[in-house]
């Protein structure tokens, strides 16, 4: 396992963050980074991507221009950024507060058309209260290719991990979720 941070978070490098932007491109270059730093270093290795919320699209852009990445798992979907954009934008407005401009890189608009086309297996974990990144998104994209699958529990954006694993009902449900899947398409 190899984690990392995006640049200017935890303990990487500085880099100067605008808090407007949802991510930057520098983000992907950074995953591409550690990807080919495996290819070159690990023997007999399979690269799966986790990737969480705004992690989901770096992980996305990532594994559509490298080949040796075998299966993405994503948590908190985002299916498309220009619509997250508009979506956050909305709730800001309907909730009185004062919303501010989310910024994208210009390749943004094309994340929904690659996703789609993505035939690579897809594990998905979605919140039937998530507003950020909703359940239907998800729904949307496990549709899109045959071997994709969804996660559905109770609970909102970023709860996967505590809803599935939280109380002795559920025990481990989330790990064996990600097992299940990965042994049934990396063998």
């Amino acid at each position: 396992v190899i984690t990392y941070d995006y640049r200017g978070f935890g303990k990487s490098s500085d880099f100067k963050i605008n808090e407007d932007y949802l991510y930057y491109d520098e983000f992907e270059t950074d995953l591409q980074t550690v990807i080919n730093y495996a290819d070159s270093n690990l023997k007999d290795h399979r690269i799966v991507l986790y990737g969480f919320s705004m992690g989901t699209m770096i992980s996305g852009f990532a594994a559509s221009k490298n080949n040796n990445v075998s299966m993405l798992i994503e948590d908190g979907l985002i299916i498309d950024p220009v619509k997250l954009a508009a979506r956050e934008k909305e709730e800001d407005r309907k909730a009185g507060k004062p919303f501010r401009d989310i910024i994208l890189p210009p390749k943004a608009a094309d994340y929904s058309s690659l996703l789609k086309n993505l035939k690579i297996p897809f594990l998905i974990f979605a919140g039937t209260k998530d507003q950020h990144t909703p359940y239907q998104d998800a729904v949307e994209a496990i549709g899109q290719q045959p071997n994709r699958e969804l996660v559905v529990y109770d609970g909102g954006h970023g709860e996967a991990f505590i809803k599935l694993t939280a109380s002795k009902q559920t025990g481990d449900r989330y790990f064996d979720y990600i097992s299940v899947f990965a042994d049934s398409y990396l063998k």
